[in-house]
């Protein structure tokens, strides 16, 4: 009879305290979340069911083969540059950097410090998109200030067109990527929102803002039209080879849009690709006359999104972003590295994976390089005299291809410049050579957190 009593008594006993820890958990969870005012406003978004990731989206290993390299010397490096064998890229701490015979050094600064953590941004200035201009001269979006012009050499600094003037009515918060003309004449950007700066883009989208713009500058009149409206986080943008339209990556709906800049539908816009695999970020041309596109985030199929689960369910963002930071929510996205090419018109022709980012992050873009592919003396062909090549010297490339937002070079057996796409689709031929940044990654806590971004994680060597 006393097991049976004391047995009952426990019983008792843990059933209060399961109540009374429910009750204690419970009650202040439902006071925060009907208290706590929610920093978005999100509105219902629908998405199709993702694209099945076979034929040429079937998952792979090829991301596996890159490496970090200039680690801890640049911090979250964004869009490439390249002049010859000298690349140009701009940093989290708000400078554009000189790489040349494996240095690292600071052309330029778009703002002033301290650069230690996201807050300081609007000060210090983000680079993000950046190219090489008809005079060799680089342009970049910084998404606080504005586009400028600097000279590669002397690292002077022109600004061409500021951020504190509103457009029509409306305020450029988020300026991203930029592409121009051939001439130089006009830029074509991005102004990814008016509401939601760089620093809480997860906000922008969650929430879905559908006040994104693509904007042209006219570098010689100083006028700037704006050409789209209504774009969910617009983001990178890339003009075609033959300069008669531009596409632009509206990251929100995973879609590319297309605007027509030249020639008989010149001011009209359609779909490029719409209900993409992923989220895509920045765009750049691929050596194919087709374009890379770098996804920031997957949406699996088969598997599951949560970001398509709660497009649909905006008290759910509501509830997550009362209760959780930016920084937290971020730590959710699963992780997966995607580089995707599109044929000339959209069609998927072939994909670079990294299953669970074991080696390229999966906020990390990575993107082929137009111009030849040289870090000091990473690029070369074993014995074959085509490609062996000595620090400082440059390597020819193998073809026409892209800038990219994280260079390439590579290590390769001997395979002549022709066959590039023959030696890129076998991983075990060749040892991917680059390094990678952490464009958007949330702000570290620990000792890396006086930069605003950590740096990279090391490298996981894939097995031979």
């Amino acid at each position: 009879m006393n097991g049976v009593h004391f047995s009952t008594y426990s019983s008792k006993v843990f059933r209060v305290t399961f109540v009374t820890l429910a009750v204690f958990l419970i009650i202040p969870l439902l006071g925060a979340i009907v208290l706590l005012e929610c920093p978005i406003d999100p509105q219902p978004l629908s998405f199709k069911e993702p694209p099945l990731l076979t034929d040429a989206l079937e998952p792979n290993i090829k991301l596996r083969q890159a490496e970090r390299i200039f680690e801890n010397q640049l911090v979250g490096p964004e869009s490439i540059a390249s002049l010859g064998d000298v690349l140009f890229t701009g940093t989290a701490d708000g400078k554009i950097v000189r790489i040349e015979d494996g240095e690292v050094k600071t052309l330029a600064r778009l703002g002033h410090g301290p650069c230690r953590t996201k807050e300081d941004e609007p000060i210090c200035g983000r680079p993000l998109g950046i190219r090489v201009g008809p005079n060799n001269t680089l342009f970049v979006a910084d998404a606080y200030h504005g586009i400028y012009e600097i000279d590669p050499v002397t690292g002077d600094v022109k600004m061409l067109l500021s951020t504190k003037k509103p457009l029509e009515g409306q305020k450029m918060s988020f300026v991203n990527d930029l592409t121009l003309t051939r001439d130089g004449r006009k830029i074509f950007f991005t102004d990814s929102s008016s509401k939601w700066q760089r620093r809480d883009y997860p906000f922008l989208v969650m929430e879905g803002t559908d006040d994104g713009r693509l904007l042209e500058y006219d570098t010689v009149t100083k006028e700037v039209k704006v050409l789209m409206v209504g774009l969910r986080f617009p983001n990178g943008v890339q003009l075609s080879p033959a300069e008669d339209f531009v596409l632009v990556a509206e990251t929100t709906l995973a879609r590319i849009r297309r605007y027509y800049v030249s020639g008989l539908m010149k001011g009209g816009a359609d779909m490029f690709v719409e209900n993409m695999p992923g989220f895509p970020d920045n765009i750049r041309l691929s050596s194919s006359g087709g374009y890379w596109v770098a996804m920031s985030a997957i949406r699996p199929n088969p598997g599951f999104s949560m970001v398509d689960f709660i497009s649909e369910k905006p008290w759910i963002k509501r509830i997550i972003f009362k209760l959780l930071s930016q920084e937290t929510v971020m730590k959710f996205v699963p992780k997966y590295s995607l580089v995707i090419e599109l044929g000339e018109t959209g069609s998927y022709k072939r994909s670079f994976h990294d299953p669970n980012a074991a080696v390229v992050t999966s906020e990390q873009r990575l993107l082929q390089n137009r111009r030849p592919r040289h870090l000091g003396g990473d690029v070369r062909c074993r014995d074959s005299p085509h490609w062996r090549t000595q620090r400082g010297e440059q390597a020819p490339s193998p073809g026409p291809g892209i800038e990219p937002r994280t260079a390439w070079t590579f290590q390769r057996p001997c395979t002549p410049p022709s066959q590039e796409d023959k030696f890129l689709g076998d991983p075990p031929q060749r040892t991917l050579r680059g390094f990678v940044g952490l464009p958007h990654g949330p702000s570290p806590s620990g000792p890396e957190a006086n930069t605003g971004l950590s740096s990279a994680p090391s490298v996981r060597r894939p097995q031979q």
